[in-house]
């Protein structure tokens, strides 16, 4: 049960990180996801917390956000 509330938070904060970054990048949803090359609902899940994006697009992620892969991890501020 630990797992569940650490992953969940893990989302969480994902969550609002993005929702942060593209509210002040001025980027929405569908923008986003036109310029990363995904579908709408990916970006949704992202920013609902549902889902952490993968690895192998936190570069491109962040690019798109213009902002750092680590403040994207939350490594940085």
């Amino acid at each position: 049960m630990k797992q569940n509330k650490e992953d969940a938070a893990d989302r969480e904060a994902w969550a609002s990180r993005i929702r942060s970054a593209m509210d002040e990048a001025g980027v929405t949803a569908a923008a986003l996801a036109e310029r990363m090359d995904v579908v709408k609902s990916a970006v949704y899940h992202w920013r609902g917390g549902v889902r952490i994006p993968s690895r192998q697009i936190h570069r491109k992620l962040a690019k798109c956000l213009k902002i750092s892969v680590e403040r994207l991890n939350g490594w940085a501020k």
